[in-house]
């Protein structure tokens, strides 16, 4: 909004009227008031509002006159204070002084002089001057006084009144002001229709003696009061104003009805405040207060004066937002940069201003202040809107009305002159702040168009927010559709209101303003809601009409529903769908209205009838309404009766009551609906006479009757279902869920229900059992202890669950006393118990004792093991500097460094983590039982470990300790391998390689430093990296490999050797059971650093880091190839954008240095300079020799005399060419000449003379244009002369035609039954004749073209032409085949290419097919046709016949077909004796021959193959005890006979190929050999085998002596062995060892017979053993050979009693006698010491029979002993364990209890009451 110096007021497009429309409004609002009314102290009226309508037209006219002033006196100069505290309003103009003061406040005649501003000369007036002026003023003022009347007495004391000043004073101003005569203008007939005075600051300027030195005036501020028209003055101040109703002249004693007064109050210039405040705080109010309004009789009823006081609302809420936005015009913050800006005129100076640091720094400042103040605004914007939560929508039109000036107002700020000014610099300087100003200015941009969009849109919907707030809810729905409409419109068409937001926004908008206008409705006429005449009036009927419609809607949904079963397709769905149909049908055809909510209630009807009675006494007669009340009620019974039986088995029940209460109340509740209305009508003795009383009568006492037994049967069912539930309480108190396992509060449900049905029966007055009103006494206790139940099992499986997850297995002993405090709560306690508080106590004890355990484990793990593996994780294996690169070399020293460092401090710490781990198990075990305790020993050995596999249970807690240890162990390895994967993760996000292109510093911001340094060098001619990729990734290798290497000096932990000591137990038995499958390979004791190594994790990292660096080559090589441009550029700036390269480019990861780059090009570029030079020279010097040679040729030619048409000719065509090549001579020259002066200029000299021919080359040009000028001339002179000869020439060549015509058709080549080669020999000659009369035809058409004569036709000659065109094609390839086919017959064989031949023979078959059609009749096409054919087909067989592998065999087999001799060793053996055996007559057969060459070919070399290989294969031999190398390695003679296999595979493919007749023997040959070879073999490994075996037997030890033939048997066999193996090493290679004679193949069978004899002897000598002590039947052939073996050592027998022995784990020898038995022990540990002692001496089976029957004579011996002890009087149970064996004490108590149980079975037979004796037994 602006003020100017006009007094106009303009605000955009919302506010447009100047200060005479403000008192227009006034005038109109005023007239509307009426009567004497000050509104606010301040206006008075004296007209009435009858006038309102008459003078309207002249009140609008009336606003557009003016007066002029006075030539005398000039209206005061008004001064406009600056309002610093105001920073949004503008002035328009700068402030002009235009007269003085005269007397008080006269200022500004034309008279007058003009004061003067700071820095002008003024002009100064005499004292005289002032004097006279004073006086006439004086004068005037003293005359004005005279005027003075009533009438001006009244204005005068308004104003007093309304400014605040005195009379007095008011006067002095009116008299002294030079616009006093508008005063009588308002009072005149017809005057103005208003008068303005001002009360503002004023500037006082005072003329005196004393002026300043620099010629100005003396000048101050104050306020004065004057007169005004309001258009001339600024208005900042108070303004006075009176205003005519009429056109009368205004008298005393009318001025106080015709003259309304008003102040309007604009403080600093503020004068939309003002004027918001005058309409909303003054007027407003009135009009609304106003009950008169003249003829308007409705007065505010009046839709016209609604919409009129809306019309004002709407017109000062658009004012208060005007204001408000303009008030609110976001500027940018001010900054004093006019220093850097004032001075810029051109593009030369923003560059200047962008080149300056301090400026650019500067600038930048500025720019920033700007982009953070206009991101707060943008913040601002997106915050959330707070609003009432009752705001209209008119509240979303202001708001976005609001962001739109906010954004524009902004846009207009960035568009100002001094924001470009300062963004231009910034371009200029390339700053990197534009990119957020861009960013911002864009974002700005879409703000404001978003919400002038939206404004755009929510404008349609400004025209339904007024008939939204004013309607009534009737009238209200004809504006929603429409309201609606407009809002789906705005969704489906706004680009940026569409969203859900605002649409939701909106809407709930929308819905507030019609629900505010549906309370203003409601409460109209009343000042509260409760003034209504009843809450039925406001609520009931509404809530029953919804009640209706949600009826009504279920049956709609559910006939939708149902209309479906048409489309169902399911056998029996018809009849349904037919019955719904019905149904659908008879409710649609119901003619009553549904939506009728009224329904009349008897009890209504009751009570209305009963007032009626009370006021009308017996004046009334009711009884016909009692009738209709009784039919009414009779029908409600029987709707009574249909809804008992409807609900009677499933009863609507109220919430949160019992099932049995609830069907109770539902009886009840029916009842009281029956009952109320009855025992009203029972009353009446006249209708209980009626027949139809009577009925009713009948049916209310069967429904009562029914309802009350109803009540009955429910209570007795209670009562003894409530019986069964102190049962209920005898349950136990915990229950363990079946399938979960989970223990759960065991109260039967039924409890609690009785207690609760107890409640409610006991408030209806029931009779309630004795037995439930005992548990209802105990209701609180039961209660009380099912709460502590459930809270004690929700606390155990809160500690059970927050036990840490490695904790749980090593805290089941503790869980498990819990588990046993719990076990009475499931087996002996009950609800009824009186112990169940010290049951509670008891569990809560024991969870205390878990809870310290807990503790202690939990917090040993957290604060010390985790967090020394916490910080082992984080430990940083590798130091990355962040801001600068770094060398190769320093980085793989720094790496190194750290990783010493680093290895010790995490050897350290995995050592302190192992100790710590023991700590929790000491922990752990010192808070266990002590038989717990002692059952873990430091190698933690499963206590129910599987014998037969030697694998952990699992299960005991020895196992959950090894878990344990195990977990954490490997935790520690997890730690290091994260710590390894973190800092190799660290180095390869530092090295990532994005797919982005190479950055250069100077342009680009990185966001990260590069790692390493490079150099880009020159190494002509090419540009390479020192160093390159792959030294940087070679460097990157070896510190990825020191960093993996840091684990090497870690130690493994105790538990790993343990673990592996546990696996190799586990892999023995598996080998040892035959179960190789269950373990494939031995397992191997891991160190740490190979176990991370191979960690998936670790590996994947290592992996990319191992082409990180060079996944960069393609971006390297395109950085070298950027340098390219320097190779070609030719460019005097050349060194200087050399010099402005970039001083380093960053490839990712690598830092690239160019400076020594930089200095080869700055050398290169002056060598190329130099090359350029020597290539310009040439290449000028080039077109300079060609133009050159065309001046020196045209110029001979042109020289040449004129004597003929031929040299006319030629001196045309020479003409021709230099009008065709002098555009291009002209660009030529010009360029060339430039050349010479580059070169020249760059001081490029050369010693070739060209430098002088250059400056010739103009003028040679330009002696040969007019020289060509001559010529022209000359030949204009001879044109006569050679047009005669011409003539003469044509005749000539007449003749000769004709003769020629003659000629060829006797004797042409065309002519029938001439041969080819004839018809070839023609051609030549008559193409010869042609030529010379084609030459003379084409001289003579010239001529006669040339001298415009008409031009002889010789079609005959044409046709000719075209004939032997013909015949030249068809006889050239004739003639080219002939030479062609002769040279391939004279080529020799060994040089024969048949390729080059088909691909020549080829373009032939295209050439001919090619011929015209016309030739292909002639002979000689034919001819050359066949040969091309004949020959073509004979290639294939040429090029099979040419193969290598065609030897002298298959050239005999050729030469016996075709019955030709080929000589093919000859020297002189050429193509032309091969094609001279008709090779096609016999081409089936050759090919066969060919092919046949191949196959034998290939034979041969797999054949080669084969027997190549087997005489390279040699035995391996493997060490066999300490004997030396007399074994065949298993592994690889296994793979030798697989080899062996493969290779008789191939020969017998081989040997079945019909082409192997030259090989077939040597073929079978080889297939013996290698059978021979296979079979010997095999024979080779099962002696090996067989002796091995017999080896550990008869070789030393006891069997040997007692099987001496068999010993000396295998001696034989012995040496016999050790001489093949001695052999075989002699002889390595297989086959010929195997089959080179006949020894192996005639010893080995022998040696496995001698092998199979000694094997049988052994297995007899076995079974003896075995029948002399059966138990060896126990053991395996292999055990019971180590037996018998060792029997010599009586101890070695401990390793196999458990086999031969029941539970005789071992037996203990005499400490001195060695062989002697003393005790013998179980796998549980207990002794047995043998009565008589075993000599374990002789041979083995002897004394371990002698130990067998010691062993049973003991056990029977402790047998008799215990049974002698059971039967002692003095037994004692216990002391009788404690002695004997656990096995025997366990017999014994059998024995007890067989004796116990015979007697007590004897002494029944005659003691009767025996029996009750023996229950316990």
């Amino acid at each position: 909004m602006v003020l100017s110096a006009t007094g106009e007021l303009s605000c955009e497009k919302e506010l447009n009227l100047s200060l005479d429309a403000l008192i227009f409004l006034c005038v109109k609002m005023e007239e509307a008031v009426g009567g004497e009314t000050e509104l606010g102290g301040r206006v008075e009226s004296s007209s009435s509002p009858h006038h309102f309508a008459q003078q309207e037209s002249e009140q609008l006219r009336g606003m557009q006159l003016s007066s002029k002033p006075d030539t005398d006196l000039c209206p005061p100069l008004i001064a406009i204070k600056k309002d610093t505290g105001s920073k949004h309003r503008r002035r328009e103009g700068d402030l002009k002084t235009r007269g003085t003061e005269l007397g008080s406040a006269v200022t500004g005649s034309p008279l007058t002089a003009i004061l003067p501003t700071t820095g002008k000369k003024s002009i100064v007036l005499s004292s005289e001057t002032r004097k006279e002026l004073a006086k006439q003023a004086k004068v005037t003022k003293e005359e004005r006084r005279a005027w003075i009347d009533k009438r001006h007495k009244y204005l005068i004391a308004r104003l007093a009144d309304g400014i605040g000043l005195s009379e007095q004073q008011v006067e002095e101003a009116i008299v002294s002001d030079d616009k006093f005569q508008l005063i009588e203008q308002f009072f005149a007939s017809g005057g103005f229709k208003k008068l303005l005075f001002f009360y503002q600051d004023v500037l006082q300027q005072k003329l005196n003696a004393s002026l300043k030195s620099d010629g100005s005036t003396n000048s101050s501020i104050q306020k004065k009061l004057f007169i005004t028209m309001g258009s001339t003055e600024n208005f900042t101040g108070t303004c006075a104003f009176f205003l005519r109703t009429s056109d009368k002249v205004i008298t005393a004693s009318n001025i106080s009805q015709e003259v309304n007064f008003g102040v309007f109050d604009c403080a600093n210039g503020n004068i939309l405040q003002g004027l918001e405040f005058f309409l909303s705080q003054i007027m407003i109010p009135a009009l609304k207060s106003q009950q008169n309004w003249g003829a308007v009789k409705e007065g505010l009823k009046n839709s016209q004066i609604q919409d009129f006081l809306y019309s004002v609302d709407k017109f000062v809420g658009t004012l208060s937002s005007s204001r408000q936005n303009i008030e609110d015009k976001i500027q940018l913050t001010k900054v004093d940069i006019d220093i850097y800006i004032s001075n810029l005129q051109n593009p030369s100076d923003y560059i200047t201003a962008g080149s300056n640091t301090e400026v650019t720094e500067k600038l930048e400042e500025v720019i920033m202040i700007w982009i953070k103040q206009i991101r707060q605004v943008l913040v601002e914007s997106e915050q959330m809107r707070r609003e009432a939560g009752d705001v209209g929508p008119s509240a979303e039109l202001e708001y976005w009305k609001t962001r739109m000036s906010s954004f524009n107002s902004l846009l207009d700020e960035i568009k100002s002159t001094r924001v470009k000014k300062i963004i231009s610099i910034l371009q200029a300087a390339r700053s990197k702040t534009l990119k957020q100003w861009k960013e911002l200015d864009g974002n700005i941009t879409i703000a404001a168009n978003d919400a002038k969009d939206n404004m755009r849109y929510l404008y349609t919907l400004d025209k339904f927010f007024g008939p939204l707030a004013k309607a009534s809810p009737v009238t209200m729905m004809e504006h929603v559709p429409s309201l609606m409409n407009t809002v789906c419109m705005i969704y489906c068409t706004s680009p940026y209101y569409n969203t859900s937001e605002h649409m939701t926004s909106l809407l709930l908008k929308i819905t507030n303003q019609m629900i505010n206008t549906c309370k203003t409705y409601l409460c109209e006429g009343v000042s509260k809601i409760w003034d209504l005449d009843s809450e039925n009036y406001i609520f009931g009927k509404f809530d029953t009409f919804c009640k209706r419609l949600e009826k009504i809607s279920d049956m709609s949904n559910m006939m939708e529903s149902l209309l479906k079963l048409q489309c169902i397709k399911i056998e029996g769905i018809e009849e349904i769908s037919t019955h719904y149909q019905t149904i659908a049908t008879n409710t649609k055809s119901k003619q009553y209205d549904v939506l009728d909510h009224r329904k009349k209630e008897t009890e209504q009807m009751l009570g209305l009838l009963m007032k009626l009675e009370q006021i009308g006494e017996n004046h009334i007669d009711l009884d016909e309404k009692y009738t209709i009340v009784l039919q009414q009620y009779s029908q409600d019974l029987e709707f009574v009766r249909k809804l008992y039986q409807e609900q009677k088995e499933n009863p609507p029940i109220p919430r949160n009551i019992p099932p049995v209460t609830g069907k109770i109340m539902w009886a009840q509740q029916l009842y009281r609906k029956i009952d109320h209305p009855m025992t009203f009508l029972k009353k009446k003795t006249t209708l209980l006479k009626t027949q139809e009383m009577k009925k009713v009568i009948k049916s209310y006492n069967q429904m009562a009757a029914v309802l009350l037994e109803f009540e009955l049967i429910y209570h007795r069912a209670w009562c003894r279902f409530a019986d069964r539930a102190r049962n209920a309480l005898c349950a136990s108190l915990l229950v363990r869920h079946p399938e979960t396992k989970e223990l759960l509060v065991n109260l039967d449900p039924v409890v609690l229900e009785v207690l609760y049905e107890t409640k409610y029966l006991k408030k209806m007055n029931f009779d309630v059992p004795d037995v439930v009103l005992g548990l209802w006494a105990d209701e609180e206790q039961i209660k009380r202890h099912q709460m502590e139940l459930q809270n004690l099992l929700m606390d155990y499986k809160e500690r059970v669950n927050g036990i840490p997850v490695i904790l749980k297995a090593v805290m089941k002993p503790f869980i498990g006393q819990v588990e046993d405090a719990l076990t009475p709560g499931l087996v002996q306690l009950s609800w009824t118990s009186l112990n169940i508080n010290k049951f509670i106590k008891s569990v809560y004890s024991t969870l205390r004792k878990l809870d310290y355990a807990v503790k202690e484990a939990a917090d040993t793990l957290e604060c010390r093991i985790e967090r020394i593996l916490e910080d082992m994780s984080n430990t940083a294996l590798i130091s990355l500097p962040e801001d600068e690169p770094t060398d190769v070399l320093s980085f793989l020293e720094q790496t190194e460094k750290l990783a010493i460092s680093a290895a010790h401090k995490l050897s350290q710490q995995s050592q302190q983590v192992e100790c710590c781990v023991y700590e929790l198990v000491d922990i752990l075990q010192h808070t266990l039982k002590a038989d717990d305790g002692r059952a873990l020993e430091d190698s933690y050995t499963c206590t129910q470990l599987d014998m037969k596999q030697k694998t952990r249970c699992q299960e005991c807690l020895s196992c959950s300790y090894y878990n344990l240890m195990g977990q954490l162990c490997q935790k520690n390895t997890d730690s290091l391998v994260r710590c390894m994967k973190i800092s190799l993760e660290s180095l390869r996000h530092r090295l990532r390689v994005d797919d982005s292109r190479y950055q250069m510093t100077k342009f680009v911001e990185t966001q990260r430093a590069p790692l390493f340094k490079a150099e880009i060098q020159l190494a002509i001619p090419n540009v390479v990296l020192r160093p390159s990729l792959e030294d940087i990734q070679s460097a990157v290798n070896k510190a990825v490999n020191i960093i993996l290497s840091i684990a090497k000096d870690i130690p493994l932990w105790k538990f790993a050797y343990l673990h592996h000591k546990q696996q190799q137990m586990e892999q023995a038995v598996a080998v040892e059971l035959g179960d190789e499958s269950k373990f494939t390979r031995m397992v191997a004791l891991k160190p740490l650093d190979k176990q991370i190594i191979e960690h998936k994790d670790v590996n994947k990292v290592v992996i990319q880091l191992n082409t990180v660096i060079l996944s960069l080559k393609t971006e390297a090589s395109d950085l070298l190839n950027s340098f390219s441009e320097f190779s070609s550029i030719w460019n005097k700036q050349l060194e200087m954008q050399i010099r402005e390269l970039p001083s380093h480019c960053v490839l990712e990861s690598v830092d690239i240095a160019t400076e020594s780059l930089k200095i080869a090009l700055t050398q290169e570029c002056r060598s190329r300079q130099r090359t350029f030079g020597l290539a310009l020279n040439k290449k000028s010097a080039t077109d300079m020799d060609e133009i050159y040679s065309f001046i020196e040729n045209v110029s001979k030619r042109l020289n040449r005399p004129i004597r003929d048409l031929d040299d006319v000719r030629g001196a045309m065509e020479a003409l021709k060419e230099i009008r065709e090549n002098e555009i291009r001579i002209d660009m030529t020259v010009g360029p060339i000449e430039e050349s010479y002066a580059v070169l020249h200029k760059y001081s490029l000299l050369f010693q070739d003379g060209n430098t002088e021919r250059v400056d010739g080359l103009a003028y040679a040009w330009k002696n040969l244009n007019t020289q060509a000028l001559q010529v022209e001339d000359l030949l204009l002179k001879v044109q006569p002369d050679m047009k005669t000869d011409l003539l003469s020439g044509v005749q000539n060549f007449q003749i000769d035609t004709a003769e020629f015509y003659k000629d060829y058709d006797e004797k042409g080549p065309s002519v029938e039954n001439v041969p080819p080669h004839e018809a070839s020999d023609r051609l030549q000659i008559f193409q010869a004749r042609f030529d010379e009369l084609w030459r003379k035809y084409i001289s003579l058409s010239a001529g006669e073209e040339l001298f415009g004569l008409p031009i002889t036709a010789y079609p005959e000659l044409h046709k000719i032409k075209r004939e032997l065109s013909l015949l030249q094609k068809l006889y050239s390839l004739y003639n080219s085949v002939t030479v062609n086919v002769d040279g391939y017959n004279e080529m020799l064989w060994r040089d024969l290419n048949i390729e080059k031949i088909n691909n020549e023979l080829l373009d032939f078959q295209k050439r001919i097919r090619k011929l015209p059609k016309a030739l292909k009749e002639w002979q000689a096409f034919q001819d050359l046709k066949k040969k091309v054919d004949d020959f073509t087909e004979s290639c294939p067989l040429l090029e099979m016949m040419a193969n290598k592998a065609m030897t002298s065999r298959h050239w005999e087999r050729i030469a016996q077909v075709t019955g030709h001799h080929f000589d093919v060793d000859s020297e002189n053996f050429s193509l032309k004796n091969i094609m001279d055996a008709s090779l096609l007559k016999y081409k089936e057969d050759i090919e066969d021959i060919c092919i046949s060459a191949v196959k034998e070919k290939d034979i041969e070399a797999k054949l080669k193959h084969v027997i190549g290989e087997w005489s390279t294969h040699a035995f391996s031999f493997g060490q066999f005890k300490t004997r030396g190398e007399l074994l065949l390695k298993g592994s690889d003679i296994l793979e030798k006979i697989a080899l062996v296999e493969d290779s008789l595979m191939i020969l017998g493919s081989l040997m079945s190929n019909r082409y192997n007749a030259p090989f077939k023997s040597t073929i079978q040959q080889w297939v013996q050999k290698l059978t021979n070879t296979a079979e010997i073999i095999e024979n080779w490994i099962t002696v090996q085998n067989l002796w091995i075996y017999l080896e550990a037997v008869f070789v030393g030890g006891d069997i040997a002596k007692q099987l001496p033939q068999e010993a000396r048997r295998f001696q034989n066999i012995d040496k016999s062995w050790q001489r093949i193996m001695q052999r075989a090493h002699e002889i390595s290679n297989i086959v010929q060892c195997c089959v080179g004679d006949e020894t192996l193949a005639q010893l080995l069978p022998h040696l496995l017979e001698q092998l199979e004899i000694c094997q049988k002897s052994l297995t007899g000598y076995l079974e003896k053993k075995r029948l002399l002590f059966p138990r060896f039947f126990f053991v395996s052939d292999p055990a019971l050979l180590e037996i018998l073996g060792q029997a010599s050592d009586s101890h070695t027998i401990q390793a196999h009693l458990l086999s031969l022995f029941d539970n005789v784990n071992r037996v203990g020898f005499h400490e001195k006698n060695y062989d002697q038995i003393l005790f013998f022990e179980s796998q549980e540990g207990e002794q047995v010491n043998i009565i008589e002692p075993i000599l374990a001496q002789g041979n083995v089976e002897f004394w371990l029979g002698q130990l067998l029957n010691g062993i049973r004579k003991t056990i029977h011996t402790i047998i008799r002993q215990a049974s002698m002890a059971i039967n002692d009087a003095g037994f004692k149970l216990h002391d009788f364990q404690a002695m004997f064996p656990a096995q025997i004490g366990l017999l014994g108590i059998q024995m007890i209890w067989t004796r116990d149980a015979e007697n007590a079975l004897n002494s029944t037979k005659t003691d009767k009451k025996g029996k009750e004796r023996t229950e316990g037994i």
